[in-house]
């Protein structure tokens, strides 16, 4: 095995991704293509996620999930910490 990959970066535990076949890439290395790719693509992706929701399985699986009272405790919940924290003023500390 590689000390480092192409770019410099150290093979190591965590910065290491294993493949099935047995093959590896540096994390940050990967991290970096997947970022530019979707700046690169970010409308063809949008295109393909509003595809895949407008699905009629896939509405449907969604619209009954956030019909369960756990969706909608999640989501009241989240509403309130926004709240709070846009009521919260930072005092001036002379």
């Amino acid at each position: 095995m590689k000390s480092h990959c192409v770019h410099g970066h150290e093979y190591t535990r965590t910065n290491t991704i294993w493949r099935k076949n047995g093959t590896y890439l540096c994390r940050f290395c990967h991290l970096q293509r997947v970022r530019s790719y979707r700046e690169r693509n970010i409308v063809a992706i949008k295109i393909q996620q509003d595809a895949y929701r407008a699905r009629p399985e896939v509405r449907e699986r969604n619209n009954a999930r956030r019909r369960t009272p756990e969706y909608r405790q999640r989501r009241n919940a989240q509403a309130r910490e926004r709240r709070a924290q846009k009521e919260v003023v930072p005092m001036l500390v002379p």
